[in-house]
């Protein structure tokens, strides 16, 4: 009996190793079992190019009711309109946006995608509420950037207008989160330009590169190393403003002071959830918001202003609205009420980001956290990409005749413009996500967008160089970008 069981004992690594390999083999089984509908997905577009305009327009009007794959690096199932409402408002814990920008953006080198619960919090509420106390320094900093711009004697100015509006919307957000004079300090608007533009350009580099050799490969790409440079500058001109704002916190003085807002309104969510703030917790908060303001914003001021150049007819009926609402020579009693109530431009706005949506081809990107399952169809497992086709590019919902008939007064045609404001989220309009999860600080942004417009149109007559035609956007991976070449000319006006 003894002997018999000798040669069990002498085989026992065989036997081990295949005992894994059974284990395995059922879990595949079960895997395919359980999520084949999600295994034959059909695939749409060629992974070989990072132009996913067209795919997304072919695929949402091949499948309008079923999700089908964008074959990127990382594979990502888009899903249909019609299970929009289910997704939208989904927790964390089943579907997260920070997982997904972490995975996106490479958050172990940019930060991005860092959970901050205090950071939303700072931008959904602090932010929100003192929009409207911070106006008369957003067109402060937009007369500042103007000056800087096209000061002097000249007539008429050529920028390339990618370029300037980063300048500007660098000098805006940086008031408003760090103030004077920090804000207007070289180093500081540098920095933050270089910070959220070079963020973007090393998740394009390091994706490049196979998922299994991007963590070898990334501490020797230059563009991470700017980053991570970038991150070390921003923490070190930042340290004055959080020493401050620990003071500030201790104060008995209830207002929110105009140097180092964003630091004390940082400092006081942490209080609630932790016993210590840590500087570098406070400094990647910062950063964070430097991404989020100059990035998307950037990208969509300029979109506007190119729109605007090339369709020069909307000028003066834009003009004429905000002299009839706004006093322009008392820009520091302006309202954000009297903001609200320029329909025309809140429409035109609107139909530019509609046509050149800023947020690129996809919106409400996710990374599952836990397989879900959706009424279209799939159970989706654990890790999955999942976003929805940004309005422009879903060719299965109700769109214009042809999505790319720009009419600039579309949204107060089609109800007085009452709730077709440009922050206003639904089903139709996902510029700014939608659910519980859209844009915290879309007011902010928005509102920075208008004070730059209509001091830009209120001051200068806007055309494209020598009247050439309005130059085409570019994508890359999910992005849709204005050419960073385009050039505008401003010309004085006689107020």
């Amino acid at each position: 009996m003894e002997e018999a069981f000798y040669p069990v004992l002498e085989n026992w690594p065989l036997l081990f190793l295949l005992g894994i390999a059974g284990v395995y083999i059922l879990q595949r089984v079960q895997y395919r079992q359980t999520y084949k509908d999600y295994l034959n997905l059909p695939w749409v577009g060629d992974g070989s190019t990072t132009d996913l305009r067209s795919a997304m327009e072919q695929g949402t009007r091949k499948y309008p009711d079923r999700p089908f794959i964008l074959p990127l690096q990382d594979p990502t199932v888009i899903l249909p309109h019609s299970v929009i409402e289910e997704v939208k408002s989904l927790p964390a814990s089943q579907a997260s946006i920070e997982r997904n920008n972490y995975r996106r953006f490479f958050g172990q080198y940019t930060l991005m995608g860092i959970p901050s619960d205090e950071f939303v919090s700072s931008i959904k509420q602090d932010l929100t509420r003192h929009v409207g106390i911070l106006l008369p320094e957003l067109f402060e900093e937009a007369r500042f950037a103007t000056d800087c711009a096209m000061g002097g004697d000249k007539t008429c100015h050529l920028l390339p207008v990618y370029p300037a509006m980063l300048r500007y919307i660098a000098l805006l957000s940086g008031r408003t989160f760090v103030g004077l004079p920090l804000s207007r300090s070289e180093d500081w608007i540098q920095s933050s330009i270089q910070y959220a533009v070079e963020s973007v350009e090393a998740g394009h580099q390091l994706r490049a590169y196979p998922t299994t050799l991007r963590r070898l490969v990334a501490p020797f790409l230059a563009k991470i190393r700017r980053v991570q440079q970038h991150q070390k500058k921003v923490r070190h001109m930042l340290r004055n403003i959080l020493a401050k704002s620990q003071e500030l916190e201790k104060s008995t003085d209830s207002r929110d002071p105009d140097q180092g807002r964003l630091a004390l309104w940082l400092r006081r969510h942490y209080r609630q959830r932790h016993s210590t703030i840590t500087e570098s917790d406070l400094g990647k908060d910062h950063l964070l918001a430097s991404f989020a303001a100059i990035h998307i914003a950037t990208n969509a001021l300029t979109q506007i202003l190119l729109d605007l150049a090339a369709r020069p007819e909307y000028q003066e009926p834009l003009r004429n609205e905000a002299a009839q609402g706004l006093d322009l020579t008392g820009e520091s009693k302006i309202t954000m009420a009297e903001l609200s109530k320029l329909v025309r431009l809140d429409s035109f706005m609107k139909e530019s980001l509609r046509a050149s949506p800023p947020g690129g081809v996809v919106t409400m990107m996710r990374e599952l956290t836990a397989p879900i399952a959706l009424s279209c169809g799939p159970i989706l497992p654990k890790g999955t990409l999942i976003a929805f086709a940004n309005n422009r590019f879903d060719m299965s919902s109700h769109q214009p005749s042809d999505p790319d008939d720009f009419d600039g007064f579309r949204f107060v045609k089609e109800d007085g413009g009452s709730r077709q404001q440009l922050i206003t989220t639904s089903h139709d309009s996902l510029t700014w996500g939608y659910g519980s999860h859209a844009c915290p600080g879309r007011q902010f942004a928005a509102t920075e967008l208008k004070v730059i417009i209509i001091h830009l149109l209120t001051n200068f007559d806007l055309r494209m160089k020598d009247g050439a035609p309005r130059p085409a956007n570019s994508s890359h991976d999910f992005q849709i970008m204005p050419d960073p070449h385009a050039v505008i000319e401003f010309c004085k006006r006689n107020n």
